[in-house]
């Protein structure tokens, strides 16, 4: 299934679900396959918000890739949200990070970074409480043990456990914002050092082999055009105005990397990811690409609730199917 530039309703994004997912059922294949054009999202820089906070693009990617997911909400879904969630600009985009930024308390520096407990309680506030759109649905995996409080609790909506291929398939397929976060590590997925966000757009998985691709839009290097990264790499000194960034016109990169299974059974993703160290003014196509290797340890997902209609064309599909793998097996066909 593929979500292209035209906007289609929810009953119809989730009629082709349906229809896709009975042709692969029908044909006994075992790949899942789901994308949403990247160009609906949001293509801001995390690197856009040096300037402010104590230079804290450097661990912006959380709230940089939750404002990449609610322009691709009013994108989707522009007769719900408007432009109310981040505005039509990146001027307005950079103002809404700035926003996200306080609430989950994102910190520069060399141990600064947004925590998942506050993150997940802000994220769902500023979208269901502050503006109001209470049919946006949420749902995630995080780990139990991930630094849940009284002030922020695992909501009810949040699983404990570890993201599945099945989890991030569903959530494509449902026309969802799916933000992952990954931890570092090694070729066989133990953990190194550090993390990151990244705001998935496709997945591919083959579930005979339990291996595939992920797409998805890295806020370090979340556009096609590279004016955006024209600018000298923060060390926490000194920093490039973030105007340097704001002259990007999009439209939003959809970077590639391999997904695995390790050994116990975690999501393992490979892929090149952008290294602005040294990148300088004026020859931003000079930029280096470092092979990395991170487990998926988180899984957010924020859509709408589905129509009314939307039920009926569910039923419908599983009932159709149901006749298929009837008349299969009254003939013997495997």
């Amino acid at each position: 299934m593929s979500i292209g530039r035209v906007v289609p309703s929810t009953s119809r994004l989730l009629l082709f679900a349906v229809a896709t997912w009975l042709l692969i059922g029908a044909a006994g294949a075992q790949t899942l396959s789901a994308s949403i054009d990247a160009s609906l999202y949001g293509y801001l820089d995390q690197y856009s918000m040096n300037t402010e906070n104590n230079f804290v693009g450097d661990e912006a990617c959380v709230p940089t890739s939750s404002t990449n997911a609610m322009t691709l909400l009013q994108n989707l879904y522009p007769s719900i949200y408007g432009t109310s969630l981040t505005g039509t600009t990146y001027s307005n985009w950079h103002d809404t990070d700035n926003t996200l930024i306080s609430l989950y308390g994102t910190t520069g520096g060399n141990n600064g970074g947004t925590y998942d407990n506050r993150f997940v309680n802000e994220f769902y506030k500023y979208i269901v409480v502050d503006n109001g759109f209470t049919n946006t649905t949420f749902a995630g995996v995080f780990p139990s043990n991930d630094g849940w409080t009284v002030k922020y609790p695992a909501p009810s909506w949040v699983t404990f456990g570890e993201p599945t291929a099945n989890f991030l398939y569903n959530s494509l397929v449902n026309a969802s914002g799916l933000l992952l976060g990954i931890s570092y590590s090694n070729s066989s997925g133990v953990a190194t050092s550090g993390g990151h966000e990244l705001l998935a757009n496709g997945i591919v998985w083959d579930t005979t082999t339990n291996t595939g691709t992920i797409s998805f839009i890295d806020p370090l290097d979340p556009s096609s055009s590279k004016v955006d990264q024209a600018a000298t790499y923060i060390n926490g000194s000194s920093a490039t105005p973030a105007t340097a960034y704001d002259q990007s016109t999009g439209p939003a990169l959809g970077t590639t990397g391999k997904l695995s299974l390790t050994s116990n059974g975690t999501l393992l993703l490979e892929y090149d990811q952008y290294d602005v160290t040294g990148i300088t003014v004026p020859n931003p196509t000079s930029a280096n690409y470092d092979r990395v290797y991170a487990t998926i340890d988180t899984a957010l997902s924020v859509g709408v609730v589905p129509e009314p209609s939307t039920y009926a064309l569910l039923v419908l599909g599983f009932v159709f199917y149901g006749v298929i793998a009837y008349r299969r097996k009254k003939l013997g066909l495997q």
